[in-house]
């Protein structure tokens, strides 16, 4: 009986991700960025000066959907609203940016693992 642990916002809808895909979210230092939102792209990023703050979420590739949540909110390319603690405080959410070069693949002796994890960055673009 899974729970809804994590859920992203954008104006497609709401994506929801189960308490056993969510491995560790952690919030941590990046350098400092800069989002520029355009009308018919995607936002853009600029690195600059002292660190700013990303949520780091790594998830577990349980169910065989997960991937295809993960890359529905990668391909967004706008800003998200994520609520990282959705079990325990459901009016706690961040706006994000997805870091499209902060998501990590597992190798194991250079061969990948058939996809059992990914850790996907957001850029904090609000309050």
């Amino acid at each position: 009986m899974p729970d809804n642990a994590v859920k992203v916002t954008y104006s497609g809808g709401d994506v929801y991700f189960y308490q056993d895909e969510i491995v560790l979210g952690q919030t941590v230092e990046e350098d400092l960025h800069q989002i520029h939102a355009q009308q018919a792209a995607k936002p853009e990023i600029a690195y600059f000066g002292n660190p700013d703050e990303t949520l780091s979420i790594t998830f577990e590739l349980r169910r065989s959907d997960t991937e295809t949540r993960i890359n529905t909110i990668l391909d967004a390319g706008e800003e998200l609203t994520i609520y990282p603690a959705l079990l325990f405080d459901n009016a706690l959410h961040v706006h994000c940016v997805p870091l499209l070069d902060g998501v990590q693949s597992i190798e194991v002796f250079g061969w990948p693992i058939a996809n059992e994890r990914m850790t996907v960055r957001f850029l904090k673009s609000g309050a």
